[in-house]
């Protein structure tokens, strides 16, 4: 009989060790999805800046743009930096290196094909640039 009892001690013992360990699982699964969104929130409410990276090769300073693109000429584009309602800076002229990466309305493309009103987000580190570009809706 005390066998028993020793066996479903242990077994409940285990059961709530997982049960502990589980929830401290899906507490720190809560904590970092709430750290996501509110970097989410930061990145999308960020119109002009520069953050340092740190890499396997040392640091890299990466710096974001994000605006309406007022014009395109070879590999500079001119940019009304804010957000949709609010001009942050007007005119501001940005070169970027051949090997840009350009995503147009979610399709790969080029910095050619980029036309003026569109809203533009440049990522620029000191080997790669990335231009995310779409076309506001009508309204």
């Amino acid at each position: 009989m005390s066998a028993c009892v020793l066996a479903g001690l242990a077994a409940g013992v285990v059961a709530n060790a997982s049960a502990s360990a589980s929830g401290h699982a899906a507490r720190h699964r809560l904590r970092r999805a709430g750290l996501r969104l509110r970097v989410l929130r930061l990145v999308r409410h960020t119109v002009e800046g520069s953050f340092v990276v740190a890499t396997k090769h040392g640091f890299v300073t990466v710096t974001v743009a994000r605006g309406s693109l007022v014009s395109q000429s070879g590999g500079e584009l001119t940019l009304n930096e804010g957000t949709r309602t609010k001009t942050y800076r007007s005119g501001v002229s940005l070169t970027l290196p051949a090997t840009t990466v350009v995503a147009n309305n979610g399709r790969r493309s080029t910095l050619g094909s980029l036309t003026p009103g569109e809203r533009v987000i440049v990522l620029e580190g000191p080997h790669r640039a990335m231009v995310l570009a779409h076309t506001p809706a009508a309204g």
